[in-house]
């Protein structure tokens, strides 16, 4: 190959690799989409710290609680911290239908929920703790 034509195909397979079109999400503190755009990346998109979802903490009360990540691919831990000693609580699970996917009605510091076997979707968590109540919405990706 010539060198002219050598440069020209690392060239566009250079452009291709590293100038990829993404969609972007921003999401607010419980977790519902508050808007879609279009993002250029200048960088490969395993270098991405955006693509890293975030943990979301919700304060209630005394508590706080963290759900990371979301979007998720399979697994969703939910954290929760200051839980009150006799605290009753539970998770629910339900698909946007209501109808009841995964019921646990033991609360503690961490939880880890394996979606991997849902399909892709969105879903409502909720978790109760004494009289308290965090709705959430979980994207599977």
């Amino acid at each position: 190959m010539e060198p002219k034509m050598l440069f020209i195909f690392f060239s566009l397979l250079t452009c291709t690799v590293f100038a990829q079109t993404k969609v972007c999400y921003n999401y607010d503190k419980a977790g519902n989409r508050t808007d879609k755009t279009i993002c250029l990346k200048s960088t490969p998109a395993n270098a991405d710290s955006d693509s890293i979802a975030k943990p979301i903490t919700e304060i209630l009360g005394e508590m706080s609680i963290t759900l990371y990540p979301n979007p998720t691919m399979g697994q969703v831990t939910i954290n929760v911290m200051n839980i009150p000693i006799d605290a009753k609580g539970e998770i629910i699970l339900s698909d946007m239908t209501g109808r009841l996917l995964i019921k646990q009605n033991a609360i503690r510091e961490t939880t880890m929920l394996d979606l991997s076997s849902r399909p892709t979707g969105i879903y409502v968590l909720k978790i109760k703790i004494g009289d308290k109540v965090s709705e959430w919405k979980v994207i599977k990706e």
